[in-house]
């Protein structure tokens, strides 16, 4: 995470150095992006296929943002809010 993170920020500055494999910053973001769709498919379809439904079925959900309550949605944001100030 930490090199695409750096990649982003090299691509933001307008940093147009080959790195020492002669790719630019936007073409080895790009290198790593198709590398990782293929295991990003896989791991999306085990939790949309088999992960969410064996948790549903011992009553737990794992619900978008937006579908929470209003309260829920408050005091998750808090809650984060203050996780986050504290790292």
């Amino acid at each position: 995470m930490i090199r695409i993170a750096g990649l982003k920020q090299q691509i933001e500055a307008e940093v147009h150095k080959r790195s020492d494999d002669g790719l630019l910053p936007e073409e080895q973001l790009a290198a790593v992006a198709a590398r990782l769709r293929p295991s990003l498919a896989v791991m999306t379809s085990c939790l949309d296929d088999e992960l969410l439904p064996a948790l549903a079925s011992h009553g737990i959900k794992i619900l978008d943002f937006d579908r929470l309550e209003a309260e829920t949605r408050v005091a998750m944001k808090q809650y984060f809010t203050s996780a986050s100030s504290r790292c």
